[in-house]
């Protein structure tokens, strides 16, 4: 299973260096598309229906946070990671937690972003299984957590070995 990321930065140079430096691959991601403008890229994000948007904080047109908003709110369900060039937020960090947002500063330290694509790889894999689970008992199949746990086994072992280094 590879998931889908979508970027959002108004500068053109970060998307490109974020799209070709980050460990996406490794770690089960693939970018599916990026925009520099916030509104346009709700319109994409909408259509491509990416796993996780990464997007800066602050952008002409609408922050980051109040795409994430706007996207919730049109019935997108993705993991958001947010990206600021101030380091000290103070309060709005805090927030930015609260919303259950992942929180970066740039300029992007790859072994900060590479834990967090870690851990939401964990979770998005989890979020699969409890859907399909989800689908199978939706059937009638009695079978849902043996058939979910034997798929999750399966990809556990053909994985990239940094999603389940910490999982026991």
């Amino acid at each position: 299973m590879v998931f889908g990321v979508y970027l959002i930065d108004d500068n053109p140079l970060i998307i490109e260096d974020i799209k070709t430096r980050a460990p996406w691959q490794e770690n089960g991601f693939t970018v599916v598309g990026h925009n520099t403008a916030p509104l346009a890229a709700i319109e994409d994000i909408a259509l491509l229906q990416p796993n996780l948007v990464v997007c800066d904080l602050k952008m002409p047109q609408m922050d980051g946070i109040e795409l994430i908003r706007t996207l919730r709110s049109r019935g997108v369900d993705c993991e958001c990671v947010i990206l600021s060039a101030y380091a000290n937020l103070g309060d709005s960090r805090h927030a930015l937690l609260q919303e259950g947002f992942e929180y970066l500063v740039k300029p992007l330290d790859m072994l900060d972003l590479q834990i967090v694509l870690q851990r939401l790889a964990r979770k998005l894999l989890k979020k699969s299984a409890a859907d399909c689970r989800g689908r199978i008992r939706a059937e009638g199949s009695g079978k849902a957590d043996e058939i979910v746990a034997c798929i999750t086994r399966s990809y556990t072992w053909s994985c990239p070995r940094v999603l389940y280094q910490t999982q026991s």
